[in-house]
């Protein structure tokens, strides 16, 4: 024998002995022939404790019409897998209505009698007590009141009792039923399970306290359930232990939250692996640890390849859409400065256009204005021709006021001729006529209406003459007005004629627009 030979005496005596029986099952037989053995060990297991009499009945209720459950399933299926490799006859009902549920009762009872030395009833699912009654709650169940309760539902006492008529050695309830009352709210309904014992030799396991309601949980498995898988593979221990070991870590789960309760008039010890084949458990127990460990390693290593090579596509997919963004962004600056540009353009036409009306309202003011200007003009003519006739007119009136004037004088000078003749006849000098004395008072008459109508000429004269100097003098006015808007306006015009960007021209335009 070589040194370096597995089977070397020396090498084996170091080896304890868990590491001598692994290292010579990877070394001597292949992967899938160890795979073999474990099974083999458990089929054994198994097989030992079928003789020994071990019946489970296993109930998962989760499609409810009304509050449907996520984890009851799940919570079923893990357990009955359990108890069949911990060595149980299992017989499973998922979904279960009044009428299946209370057949495979029946069926389980009649199974429990022929010489079962244990009896395990497990149910995951809804669970309400009324009244003090624990009920369990069948699928399509057509619940509307308390008493539709004990007709269409399934008493927990039902059970007990069936398990009693069987004089199983060993009766095991596991009750995971506690969850959110569905009926909630009706009278007499009272939240969670109610307290309650059972046969003797028997051991009631509730998944929360009494009154209280359970975590349906958001993985796999409820709260409950979960640590009870853990812990019910604990080789060597009663069950006890385990459903204390369970509680324990409930408690903490859920801070204080949830403690499961339990109820036994147990008889004799109880273990889930029978405590002694402990020892070749152990190790295959280890074993089988082992093999799950490489598997979920292989898993995570096939999950880290697979994310690495989804990384690697975003990753391209990302870059893809960088320089999409990229190019979006370089369309978008052309399109800001087209739009830009066209936004210049436009205020830029909008000012040509403001100068086109304020052109345009400028020369129909200043033809307005010329308008004005030619009537003004035409007035001013008129009055220049209304001075002249009034000039005339007065020149007519003062010739013939002069004659008028002349012959006035030489009335007066008649009218003193008259009067001194009148008093030298009062003295006595000389005698006058009655006839002379008659044409003398005429004459005085009509020399005093000259005079009356001689001052009625001077006023209306007057008169005439502040009133044309008036009108006149507005028409100046007006005129000198219309001369100073007309010049204004001419600068005006040329001033806008020579400013840039006009003189007729149209701005030049920025851009293609």
């Amino acid at each position: 024998m070589q040194k370096n030979d597995i089977f070397h005496e020396g090498f084996l005596r170091q080896l304890p002995n868990n590491q001598l029986i692994s290292h010579f099952m990877n070394t001597i037989f292949p992967f899938n022939v160890y795979s073999l053995l474990i099974a083999l060990c458990f089929a054994t297991l198994s097989l030992s404790a079928v003789a020994n009499g071990r019946l489970a009945l296993v109930i998962g209720n989760a499609d409810y019409d009304t509050v449907p459950l996520a984890n009851a399933l799940h919570d079923a299926e893990d357990i009955a897998a359990q108890l069949t490799r911990l060595g149980f006859e299992v017989m499973p009902l998922k979904n279960g209505t009044q009428q299946q549920m209370e057949e495979i009762i029946e069926r389980f009872s009649q199974r429990l009698s022929q010489q079962q030395e244990a009896g395990l009833f497990y149910f995951a699912g809804h669970g309400v007590q009324a009244n003090g009654v624990n009920y369990l709650i069948p699928v399509k169940s057509d619940v509307h009141g308390l008493s539709d309760l004990k007709y269409k539902a399934v008493d927990s006492q039902y059970i007990f009792d069936k398990m009693e008529a069987a004089h199983v050695k060993t009766s095991i309830y596991i009750l995971d039923a506690c969850r959110d009352n569905p009926f909630r709210g009706m009278r007499g309904s009272n939240q969670g399970l109610a307290n309650m014992s059972g046969p003797n030799g028997a051991i009631i396991a509730f998944a929360t306290a009494p009154g209280n309601t359970a975590a349906d949980g958001s993985g796999r498995n409820g709260l409950y359930t979960k640590h009870l898988l853990k812990h019910m593979v604990t080789p060597g221990i009663s069950i006890e232990q385990v459903f204390k070991r369970v509680r324990i870590d409930v408690d903490k789960a859920s801070e204080g939250q949830q403690v499961p309760w339990e109820n036994s008039s147990l008889r004799q010890d109880f273990c889930f692996i029978n405590c002694a084949a402990t020892a070749t458990y152990v190790e295959t127990t280890k074993l089988d640890a082992v093999e799950q460990e490489k598997e979920q390693l292989a898993r995570e290593l096939t999950q880290i390849k697979t994310g690495y090579k989804n990384k690697q596509e975003q990753l391209q997919a990302y870059e893809q859409l960088r320089q999409e963004k990229t190019k979006l962004e370089q369309a978008l600056a052309t399109l800001q400065q087209a739009y830009n540009t066209h936004q210049q353009n436009t205020r830029e036409l909008h000012k040509l256009k403001q100068q086109e009306i304020n052109i345009e309202k400028a020369l129909r003011s200043k033809q307005q204005t010329e308008a004005e200007k030619e009537r003004l003009v035409a007035e001013k003519d008129k009055l220049l021709q209304d001075k002249i006739a009034l000039t005339s007119q007065i020149s007519h009136y003062d010739a013939e006021q002069q004659q008028k004037l002349e012959a006035l004088n030489k009335l007066q000078q008649e009218n003193t001729r008259l009067t001194v003749a009148l008093h030298q006849q009062t003295a006595g000098k000389t005698h006058l006529s009655a006839d002379q004395l008659r044409g003398v008072s005429a004459q005085l008459a009509q020399l005093e209406m000259i005079k009356h109508e001689k001052e009625d000429l001077q006023a209306r004269l007057e008169t005439n003459l502040r009133t044309h100097q008036s009108q006149t003098a507005q028409h100046l006015e007006a005129l000198q007005k219309i001369e100073n808007e007309n010049v204004a306006l001419q600068l005006e015009l040329e001033t806008r004629q020579h400013a840039p960007g006009s003189g007729g021209q149209a701005p030049q335009m920025i851009g293609g627009f």
